[in-house]
C-alpha cells in the first residue's frame, strides 16, 4: 500500500512539473474540467451511498459546464451573459427534473444533494482556476504550483508523522486514522514548502511579493484549511461507509482523495493573495476581485 501511494504521489509531482513546464493555459483548463467532473461523479457515488442521492447527470454536467463557462470568460472566449447563463440554464434544468421524483419530499432531497454537491467541488475548483487565471500567464502558473506544494507538503507531513509517531487521535469519529501529532508534522513540512519557495524565489512569487509575516501566516493557513478540507471528505466517506472515494488512483483512491485539501485551501490562498497584492499595488478597488 505504502509502495502505490509512493509510487502514484511521484507520478502525480512528476504530471504537475510537466504541466507547470510544458502545458499551455488552455490545457490546464481542460484538466480543471476533468478532475472536476470525476470529482463530481464520486461525489454522487459516495451521497447516494449515505442515502442522500443527487441528480446525478445534472450535478455532474451542470457542474462542469458553469466551470468551463466561468474558465471561458476569465479567457475572453465567452461574454458575460454566456458565463451567467450557463449556470442558469443548468439551475432550470435541476429544479425540472426534481418534479418526476415521487414522492415530492425526495425531489427536495435530491435538490438539496445535487445542490451540496455542485458547491462542494465546481464552486471550489472555481478558485483554483482563479488561481491560475487570476493574474494571466507566468504568474499564475508560479502561484498555482506554490499554492499546491504546501498543501500536498501538509498531506504528506501528516501521513507520515502520524504512521511514525501518531498517538493521540484528532477527530475519531470521523477519521479515526488522523493524529494531532501528524497534524504538527504536516504543519511543519507546509512551512518547509513555503521556505523553499520563499528563499528559492526572493520572496517574489508570480504578483506576489511576500514578508516574513506571509511568510508567519500563509503556510498556517494552508495547512489548517486543507486539514479541513481532508476531514471534510473524511465525513462525506465515512457516511457512505466508503474507504476511498473511488479505486482510479493506485495507492491513493480516487480522484476527490487527491483534490479534497485543495478545495478549501484555494479560496482561503486566493483571498490572501488578492488581498496581500491589492494592499501591495495600492488599488484598492472592487474590481480588482477579477483581475
Amino acid at each position: 500500500m505504502l509502495r502505490q501511494r509512493l509510487i502514484s504521489g511521484a507520478l502525480f509531482i512528476s504530471a504537475l512539473v510537466a504541466v507547470y513546464l510544458y502545458a499551455p493555459l488552455a490545457w490546464i483548463g481542460v484538466v480543471l474540467l476533468v478532475l472536476t467532473f470525476l470529482g463530481l461523479r464520486e461525489t454522487c457515488a459516495l451521497f447516494a451511498s449515505a442515502g442522500l442521492p443527487a441528480f446525478t447527470t445534472t450535478a455532474t454536467v451542470g457542474g462542469t459546464l458553469s466551470l468551463a463557462a466561468a474558465w471561458f470568460y476569465k479567457c475572453g472566449l465567452i461574454s458575460g451573459w454566456v458565463a451567467l447563463g450557463v449556470p442558469s440554464v443548468a439551475m432550470v434544468g435541476l429544479l425540472t427534473a426534481s418534479l418526476r421524483a415521487v414522492p415530492s419530499a425526495e425531489g427536495l432531497r435530491r435538490i438539496a444533494a445535487t445542490l451540496a454537491v455542485q458547491m462542494y467541488v465546481p464552486f471550489f475548483m472555481l478558485f483554483l482556476g482563479l488561481i491560475l487565471n487570476g493574474w494571466g500567464g507566468e504568474d499564475g502558473r508560479q502561484l498555482a504550483v506554490f499554492f499546491v506544494a504546501m498543501v500536498k507538503a501538509t498531506d504528506i507531513g501528516a501521513y507520515f508523522t502520524g504512521c511514525a509517531i501518531g498517538r493521540h487521535k484528532l477527530i475519531p469519529h470521523i477519521s479515526p486514522a488522523k493524529t494531532w501529532e501528524g497534524s504538527a508534522g504536516g504543519i511543519a513540512l507546509a512551512y518547509a514548502a513555503g521556505a523553499g519557495f520563499y528563499f528559492g524565489c526572493d520572496g517574489v512569487i508570480g504578483p506576489f511579493r511576500m514578508g516574513l509575516v506571509d511568510l508567519a501566516v500563509l503556510p498556517l493557513l494552508m495547512a489548517v484549511s486543507g486539514s479541513i478540507g481532508d476531514l471534510v471528505e473524511s465525513m462525506i466517506k465515512r457516511a457512505a461507509q466508503m474507504k476511498d472515494s473511488s479505486k482510479m488512483i493506485a495507492g491513493m483512491g480516487g480522484i476527490l482523495d487527491v483534490i479534497d485539501s485543495l478545495l478549501l485551501a484555494a479560496p482561503v490562498f486566493y483571498l490572501y493573495v488578492l488581498a496581500r497584492v491589492t494592499a501591495q499595488s495600492g488599488d484598492f478597488a472592487l474590481a480588482f476581485l477579477f483581475p
